[in-house]
């Protein structure tokens, strides 16, 4: 019901789970989400705080929360928790995905390219992870940064290289 978009019939399902659905970190994220489309921000930040509190290694209960987080505006906090999320589960691309949606919103535009970046790799698009890098070069001037924006950059390029020779192989 919630999917698709009818938020009575999604509240009148939920309030029809009981107490068993209390301890189900599917039933809180629903619950969560509810209350967003809902538009009760402040109660699905508290509701997904309690929850990320009690299932903290629940992919589904980070994605929410963060969801909370970017709809009352706290970008920062947003970014702070994605950061977290991204080095618990490095292999998710939707975390660096919507990491890099909150770097681009509080102008950290290096930061949020490169987290791109590494989104695209994730999901295969080597040439687009490489666009993304080269974008992120061109945004500073720091030396360093550019240097390890170099490496990033060329690692990509033999990877892809590589994918080709090898579906070339696959070819002949």
């Amino acid at each position: 019901a919630l999917r698709r978009q009818e938020v009575d019939a999604a509240s009148q399902a939920l309030a029809n789970i009981g107490p068993a659905g209390a301890d189900s970190p599917e039933v809180s994220a629903l619950r969560i989400r509810l209350a967003l489309e809902q538009g009760d921000t402040a109660h699905a930040l508290e509701m997904s705080d309690s929850a990320w509190r009690r299932w903290p290694d629940r992919q589904a209960i980070a994605l929410v929360r963060v969801d909370a987080l970017l709809k009352a505006g706290r970008h920062e906090q947003a970014a702070t928790f994605l950061q977290a999320r991204v080095a618990d589960w490095p292999d998710v691309p939707r975390f660096h995905q919507l990491l890099a949606q909150s770097l681009e919103r509080l102008g950290r535009q290096v930061e949020a390219r490169r987290a791109m970046a590494r989104y695209y790799e994730l999901t295969g698009a080597l040439p687009v992870a490489v666009e993304q890098l080269e974008q992120a070069r061109g945004l500073t001037t720091d030396f360093y940064l550019q240097s390890q924006l170099d490496v990033e950059i060329r690692t990509l390029k033999d990877r892809l290289v590589a994918d080709r020779a090898l579906l070339e192989r696959f070819r002949n």
